[in-house]
């Protein structure tokens, strides 16, 4: 053991060549050197570290500090079968609806100048048409009687001596056409009917002509009771006649134009 003169401790070396023998507990405590107390550890009394703490506000000033929560931010949600689907259905449906308010603006504009190009080329075929008309087709006289059609059977007997010489359209309640086969006697309100044995024209404009013939005693075609050149012009929807007079003769033979 050596003293240690910085401190004034008493410090055991150990020899490696003498190894430590085992000691008595009881005579290493007798050994050991006294331990004296530094008088710099001695305790304070506490009231010297001591004091009173005082709040900064009192109960009515006392601030108080709202906690703020930072919300966490959200991550956006993969879309599913149904979000995909839906999506799809409703970009669908406007491609549709866009399609379609397209196509219907198109047809819009494209209908209008159609439509007057239409319209024009309509006018210019019907007055190309009426310019192309023969005149009897706007210069004609008309005949309307109820009597003359064909299956009328009341009263006996008018006389046509009365019908002139020109051109005739048939209109109104007479109906609009010569009638083209023979019928009975006691039609047309007259014993002696007259028919037109001609062809009706189908090109607009043309004329045709045919006979007059009246059914009488038998007869289909009565050669006495018969006229020749009646004429029929196509006048683009309706047909004129070219009449004669008609002589009324003796014992009720009365011929007449009948109608259809």
């Amino acid at each position: 053991m050596v003293d240690d003169y910085n401190t004034g401790r008493r410090i055991t070396v150990w020899d490696t060549s003498d190894p430590p023998k085992s000691m008595d507990p009881s005579q290493s405590m007798r050994n050991a050197p006294s331990l004296s107390m530094s008088t710099q550890n001695a305790l304070v009394p506490y009231q010297k570290y001591t004091a009173q703490v005082y709040p900064q506000y009192n109960i009515d000033q006392r601030q108080m500090q709202q906690i703020q929560y930072q919300t966490k931010p959200s991550r956006p949600s993969k879309p599913n079968s149904t979000d995909i689907e839906t999506g799809s259905k409703s970009g669908l449906e406007y491609i549709s609806v866009s399609r379609v308010l397209g196509f219907l603006l198109g047809l819009i504009i494209t209908a209008v100048p159609l439509g007057i190009i239409v319209t024009f080329y309509a006018l210019l075929s019907t007055i190309s048409t009426a310019l192309s008309l023969p005149p009897q087709c706007t210069s004609y006289s008309t005949l309307t009687d109820i009597s003359r059609l064909s299956n009328y059977t009341s009263g006996c007997c008018p006389c046509d001596s009365t019908v002139s010489t020109t051109w005739y359209r048939i209109t109104g309640a007479a109906g609009t056409q010569l009638l083209t086969y023979p019928v009975s006697t006691g039609y047309c309100s007259t014993n002696t009917p007259g028919w037109w044995n001609g062809t009706h024209p189908s090109t607009i404009g043309a004329t045709t002509s045919g006979t007059l013939c009246t059914s009488y005693s038998g007869y289909l075609c009565h050669p006495s009771y018969s006229i020749n050149s009646i004429l029929a012009t196509n006048c683009n929807g309706y047909y004129v006649y070219y009449l004669q007079t008609i002589s009324c003769y003796c014992c009720w033979i009365y011929p007449r134009y009948c109608t259809t």
